[in-house]
């Protein structure tokens, strides 16, 4: 087992799930943004 090419490995992995979790929540205040654009009565608003 190559210790260099297991952190190497893992490191891109982490890499990769902190994009995905950024996608998300980035998607998620969008669409919290979007909801509230639509729902311009006032009785509801988005937390920022």
């Amino acid at each position: 087992i190559r210790y260099n090419q297991l952190i190497e490995s893992s490191f891109y992995a982490l890499l990769v799930l902190s994009d995905a979790i950024f996608l998300c929540f980035y998607s998620f205040r969008l669409l919290c943004e979007y909801s509230c654009a639509v729902r311009s009565s006032g009785r509801i608003k988005c937390m920022r």
